[in-house]
C-alpha cells in the first residue's frame, strides 16, 4: 500500500518525474509512492488497473493531483478525481 498517490496525466510524465524526485529527496520511500506512469510505482503486471487504482486511493495517506491542461483534458484523470471523492467516505 502507498502513502502517496500521485494523480496525473501521462502526458505530464517529465513534470511528475521531478515531483517524485523531490518527494524522495525529502525522505519519502519510492515504494510508498503510487504513480501509474512509472514502472515500479504503478499497477503491477497482471493486475486490473481500475481495482488497483481504487485500492491505492483508499490506502493512501495523501493524494496529490497534478492538475494541468493535460489532466483536465483526460477522461481517465477526471474519473480518478471523482473516484477519490467518492471513496473518501470509505476511509
Amino acid at each position: 500500500m502507498s502513502k502517496l498517490f500521485i494523480s496525473h496525466s501521462s502526458k505530464d510524465k517529465s513534470l511528475v518525474d521531478k515531483i517524485i524526485t523531490l518527494c524522495t529527496s525529502i525522505g519519502i520511500n519510492p515504494d510508498e509512492i503510487f504513480c501509474s506512469s512509472f514502472e515500479g510505482q504503478g499497477v503491477k503486471n497482471g493486475k486490473r488497473i481500475n481495482s488497483e487504482v481504487k485500492k491505492e486511493l483508499l490506502s493512501s495517506v495523501v493524494i496529490l493531483y497534478i492538475v494541468t491542461k493535460n489532466f483536465l483534458e483526460s477522461t481517465y484523470c477526471s474519473q480518478e478525481l471523482g473516484a477519490a471523492c467518492l471513496t473518501n467516505d470509505e476511509k
